[in-house]
């Protein structure tokens, strides 16, 4: 629940339908080894994007070792965190030059500049993510202006260098 794909799948859904059929949602992750409680939340997300009539839409990806090439084939990383100090999949989202729709909460601010290299969205809102997705797919100006300003890079604090030279 906390990373938000409930939040997605809806504002996904509440999409205009020619809009939807348009793009491809990528889910990445799978549930911990003998998780019973991860295993039965990704059994309810796959139900909800059924009954939403997403399932055709959607590539489960499971767990993956190397984004690498899933970064390469992004427009657009969608990230809903219900709550998250700082995720290393926005850092290296922008480090590759791909553009943030983002939950506005906890360290994601400071990394994801709202209009500039991505766009922040009310948490808990999935009306709000609807209009964030709509307003990046529907605006060509919007999604130059926000790839500009991803190809720019994260800020030094923040890049995977800064964070490795720390640990």
């Amino acid at each position: 629940e906390i990373k938000g794909q409930r939040l997605l799948l809806s504002a996904f859904g509440d999409l205009p339908s020619a809009l939807r059929e348009k793009i491809r949602l990528v889910i990445v992750g799978a549930p911990a080894p003998g998780c019973e409680s991860d295993s039965r939340y990704e059994a309810a997300l796959r139900r909800d994007a059924m009954r939403l009539g997403l399932d055709g839409q959607i590539i489960w990806c499971g767990y993956q070792t190397d984004l690498g090439p899933l970064y390469e084939s992004m427009d657009v990383l969608v990230h809903p965190a219900l709550a998250e100090a700082m995720c290393i999949v926005i850092l290296e989202a922008l480090n590759k030059g791909i553009p943030v729709i983002a939950a506005n909460t906890g360290g994601i601010p400071e990394v994801v500049r709202d209009g500039v290299n991505g766009l922040l969205v009310s948490m808990e809102d999935s009306k709000a993510l609807t209009r964030g997705l709509k307003l990046f797919l529907e605006k060509p100006e919007v999604r130059d202006t926000l790839r500009s300003g991803a190809h720019r890079g994260v800020d030094r604090r923040f890049s995977i260098q800064a964070f490795s030279s720390s640990i």
